[in-house]
């Protein structure tokens, strides 16, 4: 039996010991497998996910001129990047650091050529931590040149075929800093819009977006037969599954202020895109996507072997056996949960456990607990 005198780090590190980490990397895998939201952190438990931030105003009249344009002719418009072509030497130009540092719009300028521009749709998604902008692409090579211009400075960097979905931060949207600079010159006739600007800079939130880039192709890389799904099915779940992911990203990112590289982060987002797309866990679904369907096998490939980092690839088999008994703990969990429990009580609950605690043969019964103390009158699983 467990001393329950022992601290919840003590517990932790008990547990590790117990499964064969080794004591040289007890602390490393003791932080890699921290909770989402740290101990003594309080997160604020409501109905409704936060407001939106402040680039949902302008995104709306993105997605509103898609609907009559198309969405390229939107993005090529506003995405200072998508004027210029894929180059490796084009972000060292002047013309390129004048429109992204400053909001210049090249005289001419000349877009990245794509391959099926009417495959491409904008639309306001709404999430758990408000709504967020998502672009569809479904050309694969789109996807691709797009993510070179928005994230790589327009060089041909090559991108791994397991990417099939970004997230884009912190992007700086020169269209509302010239709306907002309209808006002030009028206010201000006289005024110094240099010093204006000075002032702007220092309020990011007012001119700073996050949005999400998707593209087709399988989930994970799981074709719809190892799934067990038709064909004609598969690709649409996929998409959605895709998008759900990236959500709970933004999630932890925004309301958490945490992102991580990790298999408890993406642990946390395949199962809230999984009960969010089949309305319920499934154990099969997860584990494919992680290419422990056959464990203790491990099917190379999978997406386990990303999020392993090479201090503890000594780990990889404990990790993939934690990685194992964790998905059947979440599962189990779920089950067991009302049909009133929220999909924001599940996450926090979620996030507040580490994962060698949800590897424990108790996984199950400790998140419950979790969700019982994140909200004691609604959530008791």
């Amino acid at each position: 039996m467990e001393n329950s005198n022992l601290s919840r780090l003590e517990r932790r590190s008990a547990f590790l010991r117990k499964i064969g980490v080794d004591e040289a990397l007890l602390s490393e895998m003791l932080s890699y497998c921290d909770p989402l939201i740290a101990d003594g952190v309080e997160i604020a438990v409501t109905d409704s996910p936060p407001e939106d931030e402040p680039f949902a105003e302008a995104w709306e009249k993105y997605v509103l001129e898609a609907e009559k344009e198309g969405a390229w002719a939107v993005l090529s418009r506003y995405l200072m990047q998508l004027s210029f072509p894929i180059d490796a030497s084009i972000a060292e130009s002047a013309e390129y650091a004048a429109a992204t540092r400053r909001g210049v719009r090249p005289l001419a300028p000349v877009h990245p050529p794509m391959n099926d521009p009417d495959g491409m749709s904008i639309c306001l998604h709404p999430s758990v931590a408000g709504r967020i902008p998502v672009i569809s692409i479904a050309d694969r090579r789109d996807f691709v040149t797009i993510v070179q211009a928005l994230l790589r400075k327009n060089r041909p960097d090559p991108i791994p075929d397991s990417m099939g979905a970004s997230m884009v931060a912190g992007y700086t949207n020169w269209e509302r800093i010239e709306r907002y600079r309209k808006a002030w010159e009028e206010k201000n006739p006289f005024g110094d819009w240099n010093a204006a600007f000075k002032e702007l800079a220092q309020q990011k939130p007012l001119y700073q977006d996050r949005f999400i880039l998707l593209s087709g192709g399988d989930y994970s890389g799981i074709p719809a037969g190892a799934a067990g799904v038709a064909e004609s099915e598969w690709k649409q779940i996929s998409i959605n599954l895709r998008r759900e992911h990236e959500c709970v990203h933004y999630f932890t990112r925004r309301v958490l202020g945490s992102m991580r590289n990790s298999l408890l982060d993406e642990l946390v987002a395949d199962a809230m895109a999984v009960r969010a797309v089949a309305g319920h866990l499934r154990e099969d679904w997860l584990a494919l996507f992680f290419g422990i369907e056959d464990w203790p096998s491990y099917r190379e490939g999978g997406r386990l072997e990303n999020y392993v980092p090479a201090n503890l690839e000594g780990c990889f088999e404990i990790l993939t056996r934690m990685m194992h008994e964790a998905i059947a703990n979440v599962v189990a969990a779920e089950k067991a949960a009302p049909a009133s429990i929220s999909e924001l009580v599940f996450i926090r609950a979620l996030c507040s456990c580490g994962l060698d605690e949800l590897a424990r043969p108790d996984g199950s019964q400790l998140l419950q607990s979790a969700a019982s103390r994140i909200d004691p009158k609604k959530s008791s699983l």
